[in-house]
């Protein structure tokens, strides 16, 4: 679980330190566009935002939110597959998700970490698909009320994670199948 607390300190240290600039820890929405993802930011080459958008959220309950979840689902992650592959695993399906900038309104910006962490939740899923055998199923419905929830959420990026998450999951454990 240590490569999923450093994730969470680091969220938190990172919006800690825009609080301090924007003078409120409710909300630094300000300084997406330093932090965020652009369609645009892309075109110019600013691959960085791939990554630095993963660890920037608009404000403190979008952060709580991301945290909590990265918690429950990323320590479940470290614990099927260790350290570095959880951490493989985290920034790939959240690197992917974060292409899906690709499919919203030019303008938009893409931050936060829920990709990410609905990658971990689908390599989770496929890796116990034989303790769980409607894992998959079950977690796209959760996903569902989830969007439903959130008034403005990453629905794409979360539905991308989600799908990577799957892939990633599956190359990971095809060994236990039998295939190798």
């Amino acid at each position: 679980m240590r490569a999923t607390l450093s994730l969470v300190i680091t969220n938190i240290l990172i919006y800690i330190y825009f609080a301090f600039q924007a003078h409120s820890p409710l909300s630094i929405k300000q300084f997406a566009p330093v932090m965020g993802l652009t369609l645009q930011s892309l075109q110019h080459g600013d691959f960085l935002k791939l990554i630095s958008n993963l660890f920037f959220h608009f404000n403190f309950t979008h952060l709580g939110y991301n945290m909590v979840f990265l918690l429950i689902f990323g320590s479940k992650c470290e614990d099927i597959f260790g350290g570095p592959k959880f951490l493989f695993i985290y920034f790939t399906t959240g690197i992917f998700a974060s292409l899906s900038v690709f499919l919203y309104p030019a303008g938009s910006i893409l931050a936060g970490a829920s990709g990410a962490i609905f990658g971990t939740l689908g390599s989770v899923l496929v890796a116990q698909r034989r303790i769980y055998p409607h894992g998959i199923g079950t977690s796209i419905l959760y996903g569902v009320i989830f969007f439903i929830m959130a008034v403005s959420t990453g629905f794409m990026s979360h539905i991308l994670g989600l799908i990577i998450g799957f892939i990633v999951g599956y190359i990971l454990t095809y060994h236990e199948e039998g295939n190798s």
